[in-house]
């Protein structure tokens, strides 16, 4: 996939690229590469601020989240949870809005900002 994004006679849109940005970070994140992982999130992070794709940057947010937790910084998990409470209170996201209050991963994220909060 990497291959047709870089290829010269390849269109896509910005929505497309901010999207491969987290399949990759996420991917990064899976695979215990959390450095990684939180490099291909901020380019994501500001494709995603500079295009407005808000639903992105929460998802960012929250892989950011998980991604510093594993690799043991305790004040950027804290800086990163502040800027994602800025984010939802700045663009007056409601959670409902971008995450189902019933499912178990949002129990499951809900838990992990608790405990850093």
């Amino acid at each position: 996939m990497e291959k047709v994004i870089e290829c010269d006679y390849t269109y896509y849109t910005n929505f497309i690229s901010v999207g491969f940005s987290l399949f990759k970070a996420s991917f990064y994140n899976c695979t215990d590469n959390y450095e990684q992982a939180v490099t291909e999130i901020e380019a994501g992070l500001k494709m995603a601020f500079k295009n407005d794709f808000r639903v992105y940057e929460v998802s960012l947010l929250l892989l950011k989240i998980d991604a510093l937790k594993h690799c043991d910084k305790p004040e950027e998990v804290s800086n990163a949870i502040k800027e994602l409470f800025k984010f939802v209170s700045i663009n007056k996201i409601s959670m409902p809005e971008y995450a189902n209050l019933n499912n178990f991963e949002f129990e499951q994220s809900f838990k992990i900002l608790k405990s850093y909060k």
